[in-house]
């Protein structure tokens, strides 16, 4: 079978067709020495630059510096880019955190930093047999469907894309693709023999004691595969639906649209929104699913209790906020953010606090109504270039929309529920004189009106949870 048909970037060209850069991930064994191969010849046919990628984690003393030796000799004999990155993998693991778990992760993050530019791409060489055990490795962890097929031949990770051509490859035929182009030798890592990393245990044990019991093992779960892919497809096609018609607009979940979700639906935008929040892949658990609807189930029969607080696993000093209406992700910010000008004209996207800000003109609209807490729209020839930003000050009032006489900011963020030791993180939106226009997340103010006779400027608060250092 020849890896060159079908032709990987055909079957995907409305994805790939504006991409300029690969990054091959090149560790020098057979799987990333047939993939290297194979993107130098798109790369003639699809005009793209490519550059091999060669992680050094020297933790196999002489063996990791030969697997770096080869990988930069095979480059250069074929002219192809070769860059290698050195991590010091074991003084960087954290707590309990696996070898493998910290360096995927620091590769994730160097991979992030090549694919800074939305023209590039992460080619990795995962091939059939990876899949059939990955599908067992998150079997025995409890996964979803979405986790079950984790492994994609086109799939986007914390904002960039990563492709595998390989994946409907097995090694086999991957070793006799390299063999028929006269490559007889590669590197080949000895740290996979051992067998107490369960990677290796289910490669070098499980499988084939499963194939000498039943031949059909391996064909059979790479059938189950590619069917469990559509199924998980269908289902984050459905989130993807559910989000954007319910959610994507505000920084807090519905409780009264959460709780009608399909427990297949409510991890997904649970690890949608969790990720959306700390600007990272979050992956909730279904311990932290069961609390939340125990949580909600508590509240709804509780006289008493008008929220509760649910801790984030693995994450210090984060928790989620649960209230009778919604529930956010918080965490504790007892200080008031400095003040500051926010020349708009300049400037129309900046950070406050704990806070993505922007401002954009928009079409005329025919309502009188803003969007939600975090937005409101106001006529743009009511707005100066200049609009002052603040925490919440003792004694401030304003008129709120809808009203005629002034209100107690205080009273306001008591009406809205909001402890006395989170006030301070909300911005105030003020003119420069101090007349304040609109508190985000609490109320917008009874000025300037809209009219339907003038241009409209929208401004817009998202949570930006940037972590403590």
């Amino acid at each position: 079978m020849s890896l060159y048909n079908p032709d990987f970037f055909q079957k995907y060209y409305k994805e790939l067709k504006k991409i300029k850069k690969v990054f091959c991930g090149f560790s020098g064994g057979a799987d990333s020495t047939a993939l290297l191969l194979l993107l130098t010849e798109y790369s003639k046919k699809y005009n793209f630059k490519l550059k091999a990628v060669h992680y050094q984690h020297g933790l196999r003393g002489e063996e990791s510096f030969q697997d770096s030796k080869f990988c930069a000799d095979f480059c250069e004999s074929r002219n192809i880019d070769f860059i290698e990155i050195n991590i010091d993998v074991k003084s960087l693991i954290k707590g309990k955190e696996s070898f493998e778990d910290r360096a995927r992760s620091l590769r994730l993050s160097k991979w992030k930093e090549l694919c800074s530019s939305e023209d590039s791409v992460v080619a990795l060489g995962h091939n059939s047999d990876d899949r059939n055990e990955n599908i067992l490795i998150r079997l025995l962890r409890g996964s979803n469907l979405s986790g079950l097929t984790s492994l994609r031949e086109i799939q986007y990770i914390e904002g960039f894309m990563i492709i595998r051509p390989l994946l409907n490859y097995s090694r086999s035929e991957i070793e006799n693709f390299l063999i028929s182009n006269d490559i007889t030798f590669w590197r080949k890592d000895s740290s996979n023999n051992n067998n107490k990393i369960l990677r290796n245990y289910i490669r070098n044990i499980v499988l084939p004691g499963l194939s000498e019991l039943y031949p059909g093992t391996r064909d059979g779960i790479k059938r189950a595969a590619l069917v469990l892919l559509e199924d998980a497809l269908f289902i984050e096609g459905e989130v993807e639906k559910k989000w954007q018609k319910l959610f994507a607009s505000s920084n807090f979940i519905n409780l009264e649209e959460y709780i009608k979700l399909n427990n297949a639906l409510k991890i997904r935008i649970l690890r949608r929104y969790l990720s959306n929040c700390l600007k990272r892949d979050y992956v909730p658990t279904y311990d932290l699913l069961k609390r939340i609807d125990d949580e909600i189930l508590r509240l709804q029969s509780s006289k008493n209790k008008n929220r509760f607080k649910i801790p984030l696993p693995e994450e210090k000093d984060y928790f989620i906020e649960l209230n009778r209406e919604s529930f956010r992700i918080s965490r504790e910010d007892k200080e008031n953010f400095p003040s500051i000008i926010w020349h708009w004209h300049k400037n129309p996207k900046i950070k406050w606090g704990i806070w993505d800000i922007t401002i954009k003109r928009i079409k005329k609209i025919n309502t009188m109504k803003t969007e939600g807490e975090f937005s409101a729209f106001f006529p743009e020839d009511a707005i100066p270039e200049k609009l002052k930003i603040s925490s919440v000050l003792p004694g401030e009032k304003m008129i709120p929309f809808g009203m005629q006489k002034d209100v107690s900011l205080r009273k306001l963020f008591e009406n809205k529920k909001i402890p006395s030791n989170k006030k301070g993180v909300y911005p105030v939106f003020s003119l420069p004189e101090g007349k304040i226009i609109w508190v985000a997340g609490v109320r917008r103010a009874n000025y300037a009106p809209l009219t339907g006779k003038t241009n409209i400027l929208k401004i817009e608060v998202k949570y930006n949870l940037g972590r403590k250092k």
